[in-house]
């Protein structure tokens, strides 16, 4: 399960590098672990009440800090 999920958002990640929105060298794999690593932390820890508001900040706090200069 994991690895087609982390598959699946790699492949979001790379479809940005191939608009340009990041750079072309930003490890997809990577950023897909950084991204799963929020929902794990939230499975493990039993606080699977999380709103959908703080889900969207994070995710957008790890695509700003790659995101291409300018954009």
């Amino acid at each position: 399960y994991a690895l087609g999920r982390r598959s699946h958002t790699g492949q979001i990640i790379d479809r940005a590098k191939a608009r340009g929105e990041i750079p072309a060298d930003i490890d997809s794999a990577v950023v897909a672990d950084l991204i799963a690593s929020f929902a794990w932390r939230h499975l493990l820890t039993n606080r699977l009440d999380e709103d959908e508001a703080t889900i969207r900040k994070a995710v957008n706090y790890v695509m700003r800090g790659i995101a291409a200069p300018g954009r």
